[in-house]
């Protein structure tokens, strides 16, 4: 009897659930314009709940399904960022906390827009990995939806850093936090730079960001 009271106490969580699901999910899609969406849901990590929503291809009226592929955008940062953590945390711990312009000439030291105001900090400043991960790097982000929408393709990140390379830093680095998806630009221009150093040094040619993180990612499994 007390198995069987669980269970229907659980049946009836998942209905309450599945319904504001329903109505979240709808609510979202109308005022965001978004055609199609998809959603799981879990408890204890038991998946309770699997719903899917409008279309994956508007033109050809294709549904969403349990199988469709989505673009994760930004949500890519903190994946790259354990990555990487992890590894030159593992093999090379002293890059996390190197300011970046020692390896990357082409992001100097900057001075930052409101160094003055803050008493004991220096006015020029490089942030390192380890705050460019954690978006406290001052580095700015985006300034208007050209630069958000923008298709510029860039055959490496050190190339990547050209729409904001002189820019001065928002506050100095580590002294606040700030969203940015350039400060990641930088963080991997770094990255790129250091290894690529690293290949000349042995003769072994050059790589760039993407090739690099697929490479590890390969290895990883």
């Amino acid at each position: 009897m007390l198995e069987g009271g669980k269970q229907k106490r659980q049946e009836k969580k998942t209905r309450r659930i599945s319904k504001e699901v329903d109505r979240l999910s709808n609510s979202f899609m109308l005022h965001q314009r978004v055609p199609g969406v998809s959603i799981a849901v879990a408890v204890d990590g038991r998946s309770i709940l699997s719903r899917q929503y409008g279309v994956a291809d508007a033109e050809n009226d294709t549904p969403v399904n349990r199988h469709t592929f989505f673009r994760i955008a930004s949500i890519s940062k903190p994946f790259a960022s354990a990555l990487y953590a992890f590894y030159l945390g593992k093999h090379s711990p002293r890059l996390l906390d190197t300011p970046v312009a020692e390896a990357l000439p082409e992001y100097p030291p900057r001075v930052a827009e409101n160094a003055g105001e803050q008493e004991g900090v220096e006015k020029e400043s490089s942030p390192t990995l380890r705050q460019l991960f954690s978006h406290r790097g001052g580095v700015r982000h985006y300034k208007c939806s050209r630069e958000f929408q923008s298709s510029d393709g860039y055959d490496t990140a050190v190339g990547a850093l050209h729409p904001f390379k002189n820019d001065p830093l928002l506050f100095p680095a580590g002294a606040g936090i700030k969203y940015s998806s350039y400060g990641f630009v930088v963080a991997s221009a770094f990255i790129e730079k250091v290894i690529n150093d690293s290949l000349k040094s042995k003769n072994l040619g050059e790589t760039n960001y993407i090739d690099l993180t697929k490479d590890f990612i390969a290895a990883d499994n």
